[in-house]
């Protein structure tokens, strides 16, 4: 019998990294982790599984760079024990990212380590985002930025006082951290979205995400269940009273019903832009994506089983 916390393969195809891209997605891992004091050999695992099975079939050396930068900082914040110490960490790190003008030097880099690794490894973030990005065209990086801390600091109250499942899905969204990725390699691959086309692919990006977080959710409900971190399955069982059993089933109604709404997206973005190549070539990373990060979940078994 299946595990009931394993998915079967999606119906979109991943692209892992080539065997060149993946040697320097490492090196930069083990270069993020020896500048920072972050990150040990398991949390440089978990970055590298989902930079390595959830790229785009034109990765790049950018693009690897960046998002192995990101997904160490992500998973630093991500693991993060609950607590008004973290709620403090995160705040700083929205004002490094974010709120500063302009980016931090390698100076105050350096002033940072020595207080907090995080900040530092923040710091460190935007100077690389600074330096590789177009400096004009980081207007929606920079809000899934912001609705990924405010995430991130409202998600205890969630796990602490279960919400009703509407509310925890809207948060979960953004906590997942799928936006930042998804945005990094547009930009690193200067795909460019025209205006109209702009609701149509923030639909697909949104059912794209929205398929990641709960095929998470229920791959990780051992590991949530002992880090005591909100989770879709509990809040179903707590909103319907119910057994996990059957909020399983409902999680994967949830889960069908939403790929069901990428699969029309998709389909309506491929007909009304046929001809425009940057277009579907970045719907068709938010596709892989999805079987990318199932086999990334996979990977770090370990991990999502909850002995890690």
């Amino acid at each position: 019998m299946q595990d009931k916390h394993i998915l079967p393969p999606f119906p979109f195809r991943s692209v892992p990294l080539t065997p060149d891209l993946a040697r320097l997605l490492r090196a930069h891992l083990l270069e993020w982790s020896a500048t920072y004091g972050l990150g040990d050999e398991r949390s440089r695992r978990v970055a590298e599984a989902y930079v390595h099975f959830c790229s785009p079939a034109s990765a790049n050396a950018c693009g690897v760079e960046l998002d192995a930068e990101y997904m160490s900082w992500y998973f630093a914040y991500n693991d993060l024990e609950p607590g008004t110490e973290a709620v403090s960490a995160i705040r700083e790190a929205r004002r490094l990212l974010l709120d500063s003008e302009p980016p931090p030097s390698a100076s105050q880099t350096t002033r940072y380590r020595a207080a907090s690794p995080h900040a530092a490894a923040t710091a460190g973030l935007r100077q690389l985002m600074s330096r590789r990005l177009p400096r004009d065209g980081t207007s929606r990086l920079d809000m899934h930025f912001a609705h990924l801390f405010e995430s991130f600091v409202r998600e205890p109250d969630l796990a602490i006082s279960p919400a009703c499942t509407d509310s925890y899905l809207r948060n979960r969204v953004h906590t997942v951290g799928a936006y930042p990725h998804f945005e990094i390699w547009r930009l690193a691959l200067g795909l460019i979205i025209p205006e109209q086309l702009a609701p149509l692919i923030h639909e697909a990006e949104t059912q794209s995400a929205t398929v990641i977080h709960i095929s998470n959710d229920i791959m990780s409900i051992r590991r949530d269940k002992r880090k005591r971190k909100p989770n879709l399955v509990f809040h179903l069982m707590h909103e319907h009273s119910t057994s996990e059993i059957l909020a399983i089933a409902m999680a994967l109604d949830l889960l069908r019903a939403q790929l069901a709404e990428f699969k029309k997206t998709r389909h309506t973005i491929s007909a009304v832009a046929s001809t425009n190549f940057p277009v579907n070539k970045y719907v068709h990373f938010l596709a892989a994506a999805i079987e990318g990060n199932r086999q990334a979940t996979l990977t770090l078994g370990k991990r999502y089983a909850g002995e890690e």
